[in-house]
């Protein structure tokens, strides 16, 4: 739902921002982009428990606050600048003289909305490296050349041991026991011992924008096609014709 509102707000800009201007060269707002950055987690989170062998007590380690991970997303930034060049041509006789080119350049402040499909390293042992329900937001600038430093607050979705749980495990020293025996293993599948929870995370990205190359194609000239040279009338009436 987050992402949906907040790509349904970039939307809106862009079309308010496109109704609102004359002029052909307008600045492109929207942008799709790639980038990679770490979060810091701010919940302790617990791997798989394990039984000890030895024991037979249970195990609850705890993973690190520091994840990483490859994004993709959508940005939008509130800020152009305009950059003019003139191409030199071949003067021709009813023809242009030269042509200018425009090209509009994002910079300034940026919002980004994003996924999180890859991850470079999970939170815990139950994470897979390949998530769709890691996503956020985020603020930071866009430089010209289509580089964007952001801040990000991320969500995602993990499966954890539940409070009652860790309460009993916590410090390694007691038995799991069904039925008065002791178990040898714990179901991670059993959702009276797991649940999943949202984490919230906060971190830093660098990315690239897609929307730069899209734009270097659209403003790159085509080469001009070959055309005979015209005979100015004047010159016409001194030409002896070929026998």
């Amino acid at each position: 739902m987050i992402i949906l509102a907040c790509l349904l707000v970039l939307t809106v800009g862009s079309f308010a921002q496109d109704a609102s201007t004359s002029t052909g060269n307008e600045s492109k707002r929207i942008s799709f982009f790639t980038g990679i950055g770490a979060s810091y987690i701010s919940k302790k989170l617990y791997g798989d428990p394990i039984i000890n062998p030895l024991t037979g007590n249970v195990e609850l380690q705890r993973f690190g606050r520091v994840k990483s991970n490859l994004a993709i997303g959508i940005a939008y930034t509130a800020r152009s600048r305009t950059v003019k060049r003139y191409l030199q041509t071949l003067a021709l006789e009813d023809g242009p003289a030269d042509q200018q080119e425009v090209k509009v350049l994002q910079k300034g402040f940026t919002i980004i909305t994003f996924i999180n499909p890859v991850l470079l390293s999970k939170g815990t042992e139950s994470q897979g490296f390949f998530n769709m329900t890691d996503f956020g937001i985020g603020l930071g600038h866009t430089f010209p050349g289509g580089f964007l430093i952001v801040g990000t607050a991320e969500l995602f979705w993990v499966r954890q041991p539940r409070a009652w749980f860790v309460n009993e495990f916590r410090n390694s020293d007691r038995q799991y026991m069904v039925a008065n025996e002791v178990q040898h293993t714990v179901d991670l599948t059993d959702n009276n011992i797991f649940m999943s929870r949202p984490v919230v995370t906060f971190g830093i990205k660098i990315c690239y924008s897609f929307e730069n190359i899209k734009r270097f194609i659209e403003t790159t000239p085509a080469a001009a096609p070959a055309v005979a040279p015209r005979v100015p009338p004047s010159l016409k009436r001194n030409l002896i014709p070929l026998q």
